[in-house]
């Protein structure tokens, strides 16, 4: 089984679990402990995946074999980063790519999203990825919930 994480926006996120749900009757959902991301497991593919953010209005982005990462500790970016790289080799893309990142629910401490995505960028560069800022082929996800002092991240569709 597959794990991904939908990331939810809007007013009312027990609506947006629902709505993800109900588009994705295939996939067991799950809330996690940031009221904003939900687990999604089970087998569909990305075409499906996509097709479902695309007509939800509650859910921003789907994160594909996401990686759900608590910020504990001292340096917990510096612990991330190796992980990311081990998700990289794992699950490969060809073509351009880009990282987009964001907050949900407030702010971490020391945890910012445009220093993340430069950090994650960098890697990306030095795996041979090209960089397309403006129309990538590939988006890396970053996520970083304050509710549940968690960063979700994997490549993004959304």
């Amino acid at each position: 089984m597959v794990r991904h994480i939908a990331c939810l926006r809007g007013w009312h996120p027990a609506l947006a679990r629902a709505e993800i749900a109900a588009l994705l009757p295939e996939m067991t959902t799950t809330r996690l402990e940031g009221r904003r991301l939900l687990a999604l497991e089970g087998s569909c593919d990305e075409i499906a995946l996509a097709e479902a953010v695309a007509v939800s209005s509650g859910c921003q982005a789907i994160l594909c074999e996401a990686i759900v990462w608590p910020c504990e500790g001292e340096a917990p970016i510096d612990r991330l980063m190796p992980a990311i790289l081990d998700h990289l080799n794992h699950h490969p893309r060809n073509g351009t790519v880009a990282v987009r990142a964001w907050r949900h629910e407030g702010r971490i401490e020391g945890v910012g999203p445009s220093r993340l995505a430069q950090r994650i960028g960098g890697r990306l560069h030095d795996l041979g990825y090209a960089i397309d800022l403006e129309h990538p082929q590939h988006r890396f996800g970053v996520v970083i919930d304050a509710s549940s002092n968690t960063i979700a991240c994997g490549w993004m569709l959304g």
